[in-house]
């Protein structure tokens, strides 16, 4: 693989590239692992959008961890 190609694959290696609710919702009612990590995810969304909006010091370290983590 190129270097270019190898670069690229690790910036998106940690992406989502196939969208599993467009493609084929129905495999969330088949697959009790993907039903899972769905749900994990739309909990996760919940608590990251309650803690960027407390105005407390905690929620402002753990934002800033977060934002740290994500680059």
């Amino acid at each position: 693989v190129s270097k270019q190609a190898k670069e690229f694959l690790e910036f998106v290696y940690e992406e989502p590239l196939l969208d599993i609710q467009q493609l084929n919702p129905c495999l969330y009612e088949h697959c009790e692992a993907l039903s899972t990590v769905l749900r994990l995810r739309q909990q996760l969304q919940s608590l990251r959008a309650y803690l960027f909006s407390c105005r407390a010091t905690i929620a402002e370290d753990l934002r800033r961890r977060w934002v740290a983590s994500c680059f």
